[in-house]
């Protein structure tokens, strides 16, 4: 109660003289009764779809101070307090606390009813209406002077009654226009809505009827043999089959017969086959043969293998399989069909006695020893560039055939020779050229002597072409 009457006397010393009536108030008080406690009511003072204000006036008897808190549940914020103006005209003092909804106020002149004191206005985290659920008050301190001088101020606290007038529920009222929020299909209702004018909820809800399907689209499929066919009308917006019209398979018509033969491993059939729809309209099963093995046998030759094996002649499956491996060839004595000569090698021949198949093979030439080689000239010259050819003689005449001669020059800086005798002056000089025997234990010599001829000197010397030569 210190608390209270620091309040109310801040307020008072500002008014009253410091005169030493102390006595004179405790015996008034005395004779007095205690007054009594106020009554306070909470009333909605507005509510829109985003905010709401509350009001707290006093109802009945009177107070000088008070004390007291206004909390709410979570889906409202407190964003403002304001105190009734005239607290503060007459004298008056108050602290609000926007954090927890406290309140503190007091004057020296003593509240009377009807009187609003303080307006509370919270704002909404859902469009809901509030009820009498929402809030909740509580009172910390509340004094009543006794006297004009209020030297003396009596807390009643306990006794105070707050009124919460609030509805305990929220009726909307359906104001404006309808909002579509699900436009209607062909397949699902829709949805129109009207929002209540005081809390911005919905407050009325109303179905739209299904509306009739018009983008429509016909969809056909023909008959077949065996196969029902149909005409329909398709909605493209929802997909739904609006009406339907079945048509009968038409069935069969004109056949061909196809036919597979049976064969050892696989079973054959015919079948009836419709020429319209390629479907098969019967079918008879031709069972398979199976393997009939025969004996076949390969007798072997000189150069081929044999065998006996089990074999079916219907499919070439083989059941058993023995190789006869080749004889080979049982050759006779060689006999000369062509003798050899000097020249040419002969021929000799051998039969198989058992294929009657023949073979060659050649016989050497015959070969003579040579004794003497004699070259065609023992000397010659040439001029300048010339080509020549030499030839030797091999004796005897059959050794002409197997004797191989081989040919050198002793300069071929002056003169050079191939392997065929011909000789090629390359420069004037002298060389000679020899002819020999393979083993070289026969020789035959001719010397060459190279020189410019008569023209060739005038084209070195008086020409002064002698470039060319060089």
């Amino acid at each position: 109660m210190k608390k209270i009457f620091k309040k109310a006397l801040s307020v008072f010393l500002a008014t009253l003289m410091c005169l030493a009536v102390a006595p004179a108030f405790a015996f008034a008080a005395d004779e007095q009764t205690t007054p009594l406690a106020p009554v306070f009511s909470l009333d909605l003072k507005s509510e829109t779809s985003d905010e709401v204000a509350i009001v707290l006036t006093l109802k009945e008897n009177s107070f000088n101070c008070l004390d007291l808190t206004i909390s709410s549940c979570e889906n409202l914020t407190l964003s403002q307090i304001e105190f009734n103006i005239d607290i503060f005209i007459t004298g008056g003092s108050g602290s609000t606390n926007i954090s927890n909804g406290k309140i503190s106020f007091a004057r020296a002149e003593a509240f009377v009813p009807d009187y609003e004191l303080v307006t509370y206005t919270f704002t909404k985290s859902e469009n809901e209406g509030v009820s009498v659920s929402d809030f909740t008050v509580t009172v910390d301190s509340c004094g009543i002077g006794t006297n004009d001088a209020l030297e003396t101020t009596i807390d009643v606290t306990e006794s105070v009654v707050i009124n919460n007038n609030i509805p305990s529920a929220h009726t909307h009222t359906a104001d404006g226009d309808w909002f579509v929020t699900a436009e209607p299909t062909c397949e699902n209702e829709g949805e129109k809505i009207r929002y209540c004018g005081i809390c911005g909820e919905v407050a009325e809800t109303e179905k739209i009827p299904v509306a009739e399907h018009t983008n429509l689209k016909t969809e056909e499929k023909e008959p077949t043999c065996t196969e029902a066919g149909y005409k329909k009308e398709i909605c493209l917006d929802c997909g739904k089959t609006v009406t339907e019209t079945p048509i009968n398979p038409l069935g069969h018509g004109e056949t061909t017969i196809e036919r597979l033969a049976p064969t050892c491993k696989e079973d054959g059939y015919i079948k009836e086959i419709c020429l319209v729809c390629n479907q098969v309209v019967s079918e008879t099963p031709l069972p398979s043969s199976g393997h009939r093995y025969i004996t076949d046998i390969k007798v072997p030759t000189c150069t081929e293998d044999g065998y006996i094996q089990s074999i079916c002649p219907a499919c070439q499956d083989v059941n058993s399989f023995i190789s006869q491996p080749k004889t080979g060839h049982s050759w006779l004595e060689w006999s000369i069909v062509k003798q050899p000569t000097y020249s040419k090698e002969g021929i000799e021949r051998r039969v198989c006695n058992t294929c009657g198949i023949d073979e060659e093979r050649s016989i050497p030439k015959l070969v003579a020893t040579p004794t003497e080689l004699v070259m065609s000239m023992q000397e010659i010259g040439m001029n300048y560039k010339q080509t020549t050819r030499l030839f030797v003689n091999i004796l005897p005449e059959e050794a002409a055939y197997s004797a191989e001669i081989i040919w050198e020059s002793s300069d071929p800086s002056v003169a050079t020779v191939d392997e065929e005798g011909a000789v090629y002056a390359v420069a004037p000089g002298t060389a000679t050229i020899t002819a020999k025997t393979a083993d070289g234990k026969l020789t035959a010599t001719c010397e060459v002597t190279v020189k410019y001829s008569f023209l060739q000197w005038i084209i070195i010397y008086i020409l002064f072409g002698w470039i060319w030569y060089v």
